[in-house]
């Protein structure tokens, strides 16, 4: 068993319920490369406009040592250029039964009700069939 960062959904500051109802999400776990250190389950949003996944600072301050971390400039479309890093992180989503190794980049989700966004990177070999009516989402590689 991995040891978990007690960061996650039961946290007071992750049950607001914004964007946790308003498409497609999934669970999933990230670990650091070649290490037992992992999150708890999260919420992800899978988000087709995201050409990167995205993790919650908050949960990469926690998981992550500052060596790992790598400062890059990102275009946000709602405060312009910004600062954010970027993580090598493994990926774990178990309704797929994958696990994946991403550059992922951190940013303040946890305000939206979610921990991460899982980008196009991510969605690349997979297929995505999203019903809105139905509140179904299938994900299959």
């Amino acid at each position: 068993m991995s040891p978990i960062v007690r960061i996650g959904p039961d946290a007071p500051e992750f049950a607001q319920p914004n964007m946790r109802h308003a498409g497609p999400m999934v669970t999933a776990r990230f670990k650091l490369p070649n290490s037992d250190l992992a999150t708890e389950p999260l919420f992800a949003l899978i988000d087709t406009g995201a050409s990167t996944t995205v993790l919650d600072e908050a949960l990469a301050f926690a998981l992550v040592p500052k060596s790992n971390w790598r400062a890059t400039e990102v275009k946000d479309p709602i405060v312009g250029t910004r600062t954010t890093h970027e993580l090598e992180l493994e990926l774990c989503v178990p309704q797929i039964d994958e696990t994946t190794t991403l550059t992922v980049i951190t940013g303040p989700l946890v305000a939206q009700g979610i921990h991460a966004l899982l980008g196009r990177d991510f969605l690349a070999d997979k297929v995505l069939i999203y019903d809105g009516r139905a509140g179904t989402v299938t994900l299959c590689r």
